[in-house]
């Protein structure tokens, strides 16, 4: 190890963390213009501080409520500025990265856990998000303690721990409701990992004090959205969700084998081929978003009109399997995809629009191929050594097993929906450890190197 002690470790981890989140965040400071998400946030804060009701400008609010009400809080506090939110953000990052080092620490070695917590504090990945009033940062901060709980829970068998593991989930799920159905995962990795350890009766205890924590946190918001009859458990929105990826499915499924170079290599390719494709998937398919604000104005909530709409997909989705099916895959590798620093804020975007249309025009074709094949080269690469970390640790799975389940999870939830690569961000601190796992395998033939093998 570097230090000798863990606390010189911990407040090393700290000021790089807090030093890395100003750094990608420089270009953001000062209340700046909200657009998307943000003004969404920003404009439920406001409501609830001004008018003391969960609304949008005194209209319906459909998203979770954790993030509006975080944001709200600050500013309740400390003022309404936006750099109030940021600060906070970038505390709760530098205590994600500690947090991960002891999780690390747990599952690896000293020198493995420090390696992976501290390219995890200056990926800027995972810090420019400190900077933006989207919920990402809370979310990955929630993953990595959720799993730290459940290592603790189910290597000491304190009951605490198990409630932690549930409180933070339903902390998590108001957060972001995807994660709404995680809790069956959870549960069935700690049958797997105490069935062996402990009495049945003792499985039960541990699973029902879980799952009483989670419904404890939880049980106020679904109270509340019953009782204004909300008709929704957490945010209705699924509907939507499922729908609207109908229709792009319908969209890509037209040009598939285009639109998939298109999100494996970049649709700098694709439009090498076909100089109209971006015209053909990018043409407006609104309709989804314009029935939705027609029935608002007929009277209709967020949630009966999430009932339509899950209802309107199970029918469609029996005569288009095969094009929802196909846009999973889609899903899938943009959820993964390579992103790089927006030139203009160092806000993360993907790389598949990268060299399209008349950007760069200096530069030649082979320059702009050789500049995208080699980050996706390096992606390949990255993701090669975590999943050669994922299989150098089978051997120890009990004790990766809610790692594993979390990263299932996080990828079939959202390349059945929404194929992101924000969305994977909270997945990048395990992506991160296992490959410096897998590394450390590979280079362990080297004696010099022999301090980074693990066990």
């Amino acid at each position: 190890m570097i230090f000798k002690s863990t606390k010189k470790t911990v407040v090393f981890l700290v000021l790089l963390a807090i030093t890395s989140g100003t750094f990608w965040n420089v270009k953001v400071w000062g209340d700046q213009e909200a657009r998307g998400d943000d003004q969404t946030y920003l404009a439920i804060a406001t409501d609830i501080l001004d008018r003391g009701t969960f609304t949008e400008k005194g209209h319906q609010a459909e998203i979770e409520p954790l993030y509006p009400f975080f944001i709200a809080s600050l500013y309740k506090v400390f003022g309404r500025s936006q750099d109030v939110v940021r600060v906070a953000q970038i505390i709760m990052f530098a205590a994600t990265i500690v947090a991960l080092y002891f999780l690390s620490k747990s599952l690896t070695t000293p020198s493995l856990a420090l390696l992976a917590s501290s390219i995890s504090a200056v990926f800027y990945g995972l810090a420019r998000p400190t900077g933006s009033l989207y919920r990402e940062t809370l979310i990955i901060f929630f993953a990595v303690i959720i799993m730290l709980a459940l290592y603790k829970a189910c290597t000491g068998l304190r009951l605490v721990w198990f409630a932690v593991a549930g409180a933070v989930l339903g902390l998590y799920v108001l957060l972001n409701s995807s994660s709404q159905f995680f809790f069956v995962f959870i549960t069935a990795g700690i049958v797997l990992v105490l069935y062996s350890k402990v009495t049945w009766k003792q499985v039960f205890v541990r699973c029902a004090v879980f799952l009483v924590a989670l419904i404890i946190v939880l049980s106020p918001w679904i109270i509340r959205n019953q009782v204004s009859k909300a008709d929704a458990i957490i945010a209705p929105r699924a509907g939507l969700v499922l729908l609207r990826r109908l229709e792009s499915a319908n969209v890509l499924y037209e040009n598939y084998k285009l639109n998939l170079m298109g999100y494996t290599l970049g649709y700098f390719f694709s439009e090498s081929i076909d100089p109209n494709i971006l015209k053909k998937i990018f043409r407006p398919t609104n309709q989804i978003e314009e029935r939705q604000a027609q029935l608002l104005k007929e009277g209709y909530s967020y949630g009966e009109i999430d009932s339509i709409f899950l209802e309107e997909f199970k029918s469609q989705i029996k005569f288009a399997p095969h094009k929802y099916l196909s846009i999973v895959l889609i899903n899938f590798l943009h959820l993964n995809n390579p992103f790089i620093p927006d030139k203009d804020d160092l806000a993360n975007v993907s790389t598949i629009l990268l060299f399209t249309g008349d950007r760069h025009p200096d530069l030649e074709f082979y320059s702009k191929a050789t500049v995208i094949l080699t980050l996706r080269v390096g992606w390949l690469i990255f993701f090669t050594l975590t999943a050669y970390g994922i299989y150098k640790t089978r051997t120890r799975w009990r004790n990766f097993v809610f790692i594993f389940l979390y990263l299932a999870y996080i990828n079939i939830i959202f390349s059945a929906s929404h194929g992101i690569p924000r969305f994977a961000l909270p997945m990048y601190p395990f992506y991160i450890l296992l490959a410096v796992i897998g590394l450390s395998h590979i280079l362990k033939r080297y004696p010099a190197l022999h301090r980074l093998q693990i066990d």
